[in-house]
């Protein structure tokens, strides 16, 4: 566990690729149960696909070498790819992936970050497919994914739709309502 926390912690500090091949290498090198190596790693992605300092291309490569990557993973990877400088359908390929290994089950954060993907590509067909899950998941009344839903349609142009799920949610914070 000491192991583990020390390494849990070089990442947290960690400011470069170089250092974070190096963290890595180290997590290759030591011996521990499979739980620790595989959050160890699992942090390591997170870096890569989330830091300004990360690698989204190791991040995958990492990644595809998981056997059953956890949800950590997974958003980790599906929010890299949709901050990527180059924006493309991956984080919504990953999704799919996902559903169709049927584990983990995505989360309100997954939905909420394929959504975003949906709306910097204007991939609508696709975001109407991650809204239907959504509705069929019961995550249709998180304020997170109410509000990636909104902006999706906002972005896809779709104003009509954008407003009237806007007008569905039931706790609007620090909205202010319109009133007819």
């Amino acid at each position: 566990m000491e192991e583990e926390d020390g390494i849990a912690l070089l990442i947290k500090k960690c400011r470069s690729m170089r250092v974070l091949r190096q963290i890595h290498a180290r997590l290759l090198t030591q011996s521990m149960p499979i739980a620790s190596f595989s959050l160890g790693l699992c942090k390591i992605i997170g870096f890569c696909a989330l830091s300004p300092h990360g690698d989204i291309d190791y991040a995958r490569r990492l990644f595809s070498q998981i056997r059953s990557p956890n949800i950590f993973c997974w958003n980790s990877m599906i929010k890299g790819y949709s901050q990527s400088q180059t924006p493309s359908k991956e984080p919504v390929i990953l999704f799919r992936e996902m559903v169709k290994r049927g584990y983990p089950n995505p989360n309100t954060y997954t939905m909420a970050f394929v959504l975003k993907a949906c709306s910097i590509v204007s991939a609508m067909e696709e975001g109407q497919q991650v809204h239907a899950s959504v509705l069929k998941s019961g995550f249709g009344s998180s304020p997170f994914v109410e509000t990636a839903l909104v902006n999706f349609y906002a972005k896809c142009e779709d104003i009509v739709l954008a407003r009237k799920v806007f007008d569905e949610i039931t706790e609007k914070f620090g909205c202010l309502e319109h009133h007819d």
